[in-house]
């Protein structure tokens, strides 16, 4: 049976020109055959065998190495977002939340004062006792520097997610910008106030009405819903993130195989229920965008452009 193979190769070289090569082959044909069978050719065969299968074994070392980094620095990231999204939520539960829904409330409760007043409803000369909530709030101070390094410098994540960080760095700045400036705001008021260089502040002031002469100052209300809108923002931005995140992470995982790290999973149900979460209506674009399309990108860009002549707005 070799013989005919050998002559079916034969006949093949030559037919196909290659009869030079045949005259080699058979040429030194006795000198091949003993080349291969010495223990010297035996020895270098498995000498190469051997420095293959030890370069693949240590290929494939680095690679779970590899592997095994980025997912520890990936569950490293879930933490610090998950522990920036919890701050904001209590912040949103310790203060926000209440301080918005009663200002808001006191705020609709003036205005129907006030039309009662003019369609002469209420007695000409009542007065509208004013309750002001003028408590100091510690800007919100997060991790959000050491995040984005770790997603830039030691994890793949993709452009999405990117993308993602960086929003909520910026949404975190403004929140801890326009809570400072709060502060100041009030801080200046009480000082200008208790030496008596302004007059203390009225309804129309506080609640961002127009007087009777048309005078209109939002700069209350305008610190309420901006920083009550930027919280939700950061909220919004930091549970995205982990939606994002935590896939890639159980992809590496389930990529490294058997004995992978289990792959942290943030539960923010409770929030969920206490109605601390933000409505996910306001944030529709960012809802449907596919992850890593230029769809999301261009809809982070805009979405911070209009969130940004909001508070160009109000300032």
């Amino acid at each position: 049976m070799f013989e005919w193979q050998l002559f079916l190769i034969a006949l093949a070289l030559e037919l196909s020109g290659f009869g030079w090569l045949l005259f080699l082959i058979t040429s030194f044909w006795s000198v091949i055959i003993n080349l291969l069978n010495s223990n010297f050719s035996t020895a270098l065969l498995g000498a190469f065998a051997g420095a293959y299968g030890g370069q693949y074994i240590v290929e494939k070392s680095k690679s779970k190495e590899t592997l095994l980094a980025e997912i520890r620095h990936t569950n490293n990231a879930i933490i610090l977002i998950h522990d920036i999204c919890n701050r904001c939520i209590s912040t949103k539960r310790q203060h926000l939340k209440e301080t918005k829904e009663t200002y808001d409330r006191e705020r609709a409760g003036f205005i129907a004062f006030r039309e009662a007043l003019q369609r002469g409803k209420i007695a000409q000369g009542a007065i509208y006792k004013l309750v002001t909530d003028f408590r100091i709030l510690p800007p919100t101070e997060t991790p959000i520097e050491i995040l984005q390094e770790q997603l830039f410098e030691k994890t793949s994540p993709g452009a999405h997610a990117l993308t993602l960080v960086t929003i909520l760095k910026q949404a975190l700045f403004a929140l801890k910008d326009m809570m400072e400036r709060k502060n100041d705001f009030i801080e200046q008021y009480k000082t200008l106030s208790a030496s008596g260089q302004i007059k203390p502040m009225t309804a129309f002031q506080y609640f961002g009405v127009p007087d009777e002469n048309g005078h209109l100052d939002e700069s209350i209300k305008s610190f309420i819903d901006s920083i009550y809108i930027l919280n939700d923002d950061c909220i919004f931005f930091s549970n995205r993130l982990l939606e994002v995140l935590v896939p890639h992470c159980e992809m590496l995982a389930e990529k490294f195989g058997k004995h992978a790290p289990k792959v942290i999973r943030p539960d923010f149900s409770k929030a969920e229920k206490l109605g601390l979460m933000p409505n996910p209506d306001e944030f529709a674009d960012w809802k449907f965008a596919e992850p890593n399309s230029e769809k999301s990108l261009s809809t982070g860009r805009s979405f911070w452009r209009n969130r940004i002549k909001l508070f160009k707005k109000h300032s």
